[in-house]
């Protein structure tokens, strides 16, 4: 177990992945919700068939892979359905990052949570957590060039999502996603000499 524990979040397209990047190539280990997700449904996931008998057959795709496209289009049409599929999988995720956390050897742990600050249950074994923050047109904007989403898609997306002063409220440190690569990094390097230090005084203590 890592004598640190940091959760990672932020809204759409903010910048997520990147830092968690960042953070992986100065030797961090680092876990992902959202590819515990991935792995849940796919065709040899534990979720699939539940997802499948719950959304019918038509969310597949031709090789019979859940269409996470057509899902996401569902779940943020339908606030039932979303928090249908939320309440089904947030379990199974928090069970997953527990057990990988068990495996983690260096001295902190990022972990990358999207839905940290919308989640009605809280991360207890956290012990602090870094918002990657974004303004929502900026946002939008990185939504629709990277993953192909219609103005009016990443705007449903993002009125679910918890707004920036709930998910700021919540954090204990904030990188500012404005500038490029070069700003971010500098960001993340200093955030990593300040955990390392933390980790440090959790040993001494």
């Amino acid at each position: 177990m890592p004598r640190l524990t940091v959760g990672l979040t932020g809204g759409l397209a903010s910048g997520k992945s990147t830092v968690l990047g960042f953070f992986h190539k100065l030797g961090i280990e680092t876990l992902s919700a959202d590819k515990i997700v991935h792995s849940l449904i796919e065709n040899s996931g534990i979720a699939y068939s539940t997802i499948i008998d719950h959304f019918g057959p038509e969310i597949l795709t031709s090789e019979k892979n859940i269409d996470r496209i057509k899902l996401r289009h569902i779940i943020f049409s339908s606030s039932e359905e979303k928090r249908w599929l939320e309440q089904y999988l947030h379990p199974l995720v928090r069970s997953s990052l527990l057990k990988q956390l068990e495996k983690v050897t260096s001295p902190y742990a990022v972990i990358e949570i999207p839905l940290l600050a919308e989640s009605e249950t809280p991360f207890e074994w956290l012990d602090r957590v870094l918002v990657v923050d974004t303004d929502e047109e900026t946002q939008q904007l990185r939504a629709q060039l990277r993953s192909g989403l219609t103005q009016q898609e990443s705007r449903n997306i993002l009125d679910q999502q918890a707004n920036r002063q709930k998910r700021n409220s919540i954090a204990d440190d904030v990188i500012i996603n404005q500038g490029g690569l070069f700003e971010l990094e500098i960001q993340v390097n200093e955030l990593h000499n300040q955990y390392l230090k933390l980790a440090d005084f959790t040993l001494c203590k």
